[in-house]
């Protein structure tokens, strides 16, 4: 099994590829965190009822 030659060129931009993909992945788990505990902040704080209400109201497109 031969491993691809790359110029200095395409090794740095691999790089930088890959680490932006990894950035994007954390800024994504970071963003679906944080959304998580808003949720659950507001659960806590409206109750479980009001969310129903809201999502009912969604659902039927107001």
């Amino acid at each position: 099994m031969s491993k691809r030659i790359r110029t200095t060129k395409q090794a740095t931009r691999a790089r930088l590829t890959a680490q932006v993909r990894i950035n994007q992945r954390k800024f994504t788990e970071a963003v679906e965190l944080q959304a998580r505990i808003v949720r659950d902040e507001q659960r806590r704080l409206f109750g479980q009822a009001w969310l129903d209400k809201r999502a009912a109201k969604k659902r039927e497109g107001n």
